[in-house]
């Protein structure tokens, strides 16, 4: 049994190194040319959102501060928490004094992005904007979320421009494909680090980390299932919350309790105790 304690990630671990970061960030810009010493790394490690961490941050060139994420559930709620990472960020880095100064404070430019693997974007690319969570039109803010999808493709650019990216999206391509054919995901871990392995995929990686790997694929795994579970939850919650209210209006318009019953799927004996605690009886 994995250990459940363990909180970080496979992706978090092969990229916290400046030459990974160096070749990711170039694939993302190939224009730029992208040196390790050109990086200096600076994730936050102190837990932020539940046991959620700041995946990757680091400065680049000294002008310009990269954060990434890196999910397999497409929230929405990613802007908003590139927000908070940010302000830490920048939190840490300036001294509070400074911030009262006439002069202006020159800061490095941020910039914002996602990875994305999974079953739930089709698109190589999307952008996900904070503005959209505001309850009104407000252009006073914004901070804007590149998604780059990262699904195994042997035929996507964004891997073809990076081998170690491609070689991590192959590893977890591999995993899935293990966990369908009816292996347990001990098994499937297993069967995919020694696959990778031995055809050299993540070799250096995987032979540094074989012994956590498993502990951090079982923990990111169980966490993205029960996110999905409690979304569900809601989902299902909020259709039976509509579904009372439909009953509700129709008990109003004094309908048959068994034309509600039939138009709304819900049994007759429910609809009657619904009509009871609302005090509709007619």
């Amino acid at each position: 049994m994995a250990n459940q304690k363990y909180k970080d990630t496979v992706f978090r671990t092969l990229f916290n190194d400046p030459k990974q970061l160096a070749s990711l960030y170039h694939a993302i810009h190939p224009e730029e040319i992208v040196l390790p010493e050109d990086i200096q790394i600076n994730t936050l490690d102190d837990d932020l959102f539940d046991s959620q961490k700041n995946d990757l941050s680091f400065l680049y060139k000294k002008k310009s501060i990269i954060l990434m994420e890196h999910q397999s559930t497409k929230s929405q709620n990613l802007p908003l928490r590139m927000f908070f990472y940010l302000a830490r960020l920048l939190e840490k880095g300036i001294e509070h004094k400074a911030m009262y100064k006439t002069k202006l404070l020159k800061m490095p430019a941020p910039h914002f992005y996602v990875f994305y693997i999974g079953r739930g974007m089709q698109e190589d690319e999307d952008t996900l904007d904070l503005k959209d969570a505001f309850e009104e039109s407000s252009d006073d803010l914004n901070l804007r979320c590149h998604m780059i999808n990262i699904t195994y493709d042997a035929h996507r650019r964004i891997l073809e421009a990076c081998q170690p990216l491609h070689d991590y999206s192959f590893f977890m391509q591999r995993i899935w494909e293990n966990r369908e054919s009816g292996m347990s995901l001990d098994e499937a871990i297993r069967k995919a680090v020694e696959y990778c392995f031995d055809h050299q995929i993540l070799a250096d990686y995987l032979e540094k980390y074989r012994e956590e790997v498993a502990d951090m694929i079982t923990w990111k795994w169980n966490e993205d299932e029960a996110l999905e579970v409690r979304a569900e939850e809601a989902r299902e919650e909020g259709a039976l919350q509509k579904s009372l209210e439909i009953i509700k209006n129709m008990l109003r318009m004094k309908l048959p309790y068994d034309t509600i019953a039939k138009s709304t799927a819900t049994p007759l004996d429910e609809v009657m105790r619904i009509a009871r605690e609302q005090n509709m009886v007619y």
